[in-house]
């Protein structure tokens, strides 16, 4: 199930277009970064989306989840001194620091698939 915040109404067209898009035509990976992943095509994605992503306010647990986990997790790729993941890499939060690494490639979190976006 995806959750998406409602922010703003520009912000929001955006999103809902983003879903449709990837139901249509699939991700927007680098497909040269993201080959040895095998990311799933449209037709996988349109078997697992719903039509329409849930829009859920602040209040929502998930909304709240986000900010707390998701949020420091990708602000680390950029900025890997940021408190809030340093706290979550440290206590062992982050998928990256319990594999083994061998498996991190394959199994963690892939930071990279939009670099050339």
């Amino acid at each position: 199930m995806v959750y998406v915040e409602l922010t703003a109404k520009k912000e929001d067209c955006a999103i809902r277009r983003y879903h449709t898009d990837l139901i249509r035509a699939g991700m927007y990976f680098d497909p040269k970064n993201s080959s040895k992943y095998e990311p799933m095509g449209a037709t996988g994605l349109a078997s697992i989306l719903f039509t329409k992503p849930n829009f859920v306010k602040k209040s929502h647990p998930m909304a709240q989840f986000s900010d707390l986990v998701l949020y420091p997790i990708v602000k680390g790729r950029y900025d890997p001194e940021y408190k809030p993941y340093r706290s979550l890499w440290e206590a062992g939060r982050i998928i990256d620091t319990v594999l083994p690494q061998k498996d991190v490639t394959q199994l963690g979190i892939k930071y990279y698939c939009f670099d050339r976006l």
